[in-house]
């Protein structure tokens, strides 16, 4: 499906904010409804991708405590998830976030 056509689940999505995406990503984004969660194989955290940003979910109690499941987490490279800008950790108290 080309990008250019909308999916059900980007309606919330600004376009612009799609494409500052690494293309990988913006793959992931097209295919795939919310949530979008991001891991890179050499680093054990993982991010909720959220309005362009990146939120490290800050633990595995967190993770499922949001209901979030284990076959949607989509493997980038870790430059691709460093590229994306930082956003409020999950949850917004957990610190900073740690770099994959």
């Amino acid at each position: 499906m080309p990008k250019t056509q909308s999916n059900p689940w980007l309606f919330g999505f600004d376009r612009g904010v799609v494409e500052a995406l690494p293309p990988a990503v913006q793959d992931i984004v097209y295919e795939h409804p919310n949530p979008i969660l991001l891991k890179c194989a050499s680093s054990p955290h993982i991010y909720l991708l959220d309005g362009g940003e990146k939120r490290w979910i800050e633990t595995i109690e967190t993770f499922n405590d949001r209901g979030y499941l284990w076959r949607d987490v989509h493997f980038v490279t870790c430059e691709e998830l460093r590229s994306i800008p930082d956003g409020t950790p999950i949850p917004a108290n957990a610190g900073p976030p740690p770099q994959p």
